[in-house]
């Protein structure tokens, strides 16, 4: 009768165990889903800032169609235009690193 009643014990703290497991599997799952919202709202807000920002500039682009739109974007995708945006998250970068030293230094 012992024996029985381990047993059962045994096999009750595994089904324990197991309910155990899907309810962390299923929290994992909430985590996941949480964090995509998270970059997806992240990256809708940055994608509407920046087109309004494109927008604001060049007044003629909110008449253009996707394609159209597409081909300015890929004529300002040359070399130039590159080593331009290079130099902004360069100065971005120095000025981070100088305001860092500065907080360390008060």
């Amino acid at each position: 009768m012992t024996s029985k009643r381990i047993k059962l014990s045994i096999e009750e703290q595994i089904e324990k165990k197991e309910e155990s497991i899907k309810q962390l599997q299923n929290q994992k799952r909430q985590l996941k889903k949480k964090l995509n919202e998270q970059e997806r709202k992240a990256r809708n807000k940055r994608l509407i800032e920046k087109g309004a920002v494109f927008e604001s500039i060049f007044k003629e682009s909110i008449d253009l169609t996707k394609d159209e739109f597409y081909k300015l974007i890929k004529m300002l995708n040359d070399e130039e235009i590159r080593l331009n945006i290079m130099e902004i998250l360069e100065e971005r970068i120095d000025d981070n690193v100088e305001k860092s030293s500065k907080d360390e230094i008060t």
